[in-house]
């Protein structure tokens, strides 16, 4: 079974201009850990569907 946890908050780019996005963390195999993050600065309800359908095509691409 493929676990992952979502957290939603703002990230800070290294420009220092400020975003607000997703951080998603995916357990692989044994002891593997993967970390997705996906932000933006315009509509955040368009940030959540590209972040989930990132989320979706990794998963669907790593059948662990």
């Amino acid at each position: 079974m493929r676990r992952y946890k979502k957290f939603a908050g703002l990230t800070e780019t290294p420009s220092g201009r400020i975003m607000i996005g997703h951080l998603m963390i995916v357990s692989g195999p044994g002891d593997i850990c993967y970390s997705l993050a996906y932000a933006g600065i315009w509509n955040y309800s368009d940030i959540q569907v590209e972040a989930k359908q990132i989320l979706v095509s990794f998963l669907d691409r790593n059948l662990f």
